[in-house]
């Protein structure tokens, strides 16, 4: 059995943004279904690493926000495990281990966390 084939063209838009969404969604049942797919579309393990290095170069975030448009209908829950079992599957995720790579400038999430203080630390600086 088929998964939707809206999941499968969320999650490699979020992987690979809109260029990888093109791919053929039809006939994937898995998120391995998907990675092959990808690969034989050209995007593959190392291409995806690209693309992600490129947009945190760019401090824009990666896995790629999926628009609404793309992503109506679909659970999130069920979309995030796609993704996230994509890039395990990817070897995609051992940058994100719990440490930043320091060599990455701050994105806007990064920044925001950085100014967020209990109020008892009062103003640093």
């Amino acid at each position: 059995m088929s998964a939707d084939p809206r999941l499968a063209t969320a999650a490699a838009y979020a992987l690979g943004g809109e260029a990888a969404s093109r791919i053929d969604p039809t006939r994937i049942d898995s998120p391995a279904g998907l990675v092959a797919r990808l690969d034989r579309a050209g995007w593959t393990a190392a291409g995806l690493r690209e693309f992600r290095n490129a947009r945190r170069a760019e401090t824009r975030r990666w896995p790629v926000p999926v628009p609404d448009d793309v992503r109506s209908g679909l659970g999130s829950a069920r979309l995030h495990a796609w993704v996230a079992q994509c890039v395990s599957l990817l070897d995609l995720d051992a940058i994100d281990s719990g440490v930043r790579d320091h060599s990455q400038p701050f994105d806007r999430e990064d920044l925001r966390l950085m100014g967020e203080r209990p109020p008892h630390h009062g103003a640093v600086g």
